[in-house]
């Protein structure tokens, strides 16, 4: 079992083919810091265990992302903090030392219930989310120069969307809802172009 019940958390799929787990709502409804590792075994028949990460994240978040980068360590981003409001905090998981580093750049848009996707380049997108209320902006992570920077504006603001990255590099982003209800509409950032398009 997880070593703390939770609701909102996250994973990721780690290059070792194994599971990190982080943070999520515990049973008294505050943001947990709890950080897991589920090891599925050498085949199909093996159970597999689950290992606890300590101390764990620097800070308890639920609706928060996690995003595996290309050289295997988790981008951990923005969420619910301790106080009930979103955090603009960033962190990653280094799977080799089994450590979280609170990275010293933080979010220009504080974010929760947000997107974020690698990026062939290897950046990472950060869009939409919450905050006081439904977010059209988004930024870019670099893992190189440890930066982050804006990149425009959603054409519509929405939390709890889902966004996927297609074959040619562009990221889909779908649904979620904005400050009235639930939508239906899509649209499609460019890399290249670093700008978000309609779709037909």
């Amino acid at each position: 079992e997880l070593p703390t019940a939770v609701t909102t958390g996250a994973s990721v799929l780690l290059e070792d083919t194994s599971v990190l787990f982080v943070g999520g709502k515990n049973a008294s409804g505050t943001p947990s810091s709890m950080a897991a590792i589920f090891y599925p075994g050498l085949s199909q028949t093996t159970k597999g265990t689950v290992a606890e990460v300590q101390p764990g994240l620097n800070h308890p978040r639920m609706n928060h992302t996690v995003t595996r980068m290309a050289d295997g360590t988790v981008l951990i981003v923005g969420g619910i903090g301790e106080s009930g409001t979103a955090l603009n905090s960033i962190e990653v998981y280094d799977p080799v030392q089994r450590t979280f580093l609170l990275l010293d750049e933080k979010l220009a848009t504080a974010r929760s219930s947000h997107t974020a996707t690698l990026l062939r380049s290897g950046q990472v997108l950060i869009a939409g989310g919450t905050s006081t209320k439904a977010i059209k902006s988004a930024e870019i992570f670099d893992p190189v120069t440890g930066e982050i920077n804006a990149v425009g504006d959603m054409i519509t603001a929405r939390t709890m969307a889902r966004a996927v990255r297609l074959p040619a590099g562009r990221v889909l982003i779908a649904g979620g809802s904005d400050d009235t209800g639930a939508l239906a509409s899509v649209e499609i950032f460019d890399p290249f172009a670093a700008a978000f398009l309609a779709t037909d």
